[in-house]
């Protein structure tokens, strides 16, 4: 993931993406790896289709990368926990063979990790884990 400090044009990102590319392929001799690049460009024209086909241009107000997701809140750059659409959230069935401690270091492994991805706000300052994400808190239930 690569965060750059100022807005380039769609097709001098395809041109990266292209050079980046041809040279993987170059050192690999192959071309067996390849490559994605997801804008992220709430302003970009509706239905902007980039000349390359590994390019996508994301508008929505935050971008989604793995389990979190990146927006701006006044100037700053803020995470927050990602889920994807109809993602189920299930961390362990009662019915699997670990021990009852593990099953009790669950939720507090989780609420580090919703921690870990969540940036501090004067708006979240205050809340708790399951106010913010009360989706997790049901599954940890």
């Amino acid at each position: 993931m690569t965060v750059i400090n100022r807005k380039k044009p769609t097709e001098e990102m395809a041109e990266c993406l292209e050079q980046f590319q041809d040279k993987v392929n170059e050192l690999t001799d192959s071309n067996f790896l390849q490559f994605t690049l997801d804008m992220w460009d709430p302003d970009s024209p509706p239905g902007k289709i980039p000349s390359n086909k590994n390019v996508k241009i994301n508008q929505g107000i935050a971008f989604p990368y793995l389990d979190m997701e990146l927006y701006w809140h006044n100037t700053n750059l803020e995470f927050r926990v990602h889920l994807q659409l109809n993602q189920l959230l299930k961390y362990l069935n009662r019915d699997s063979m670990y021990t009852t401690a593990y099953f009790k270091a669950i939720p507090s492994v989780v609420i580090r990790r919703l921690t870990s991805l969540t940036s501090l706000t004067n708006e979240n300052a205050n809340k708790c884990m399951d106010e913010l994400y009360p989706e997790h808190a049901k599954a940890l239930e």
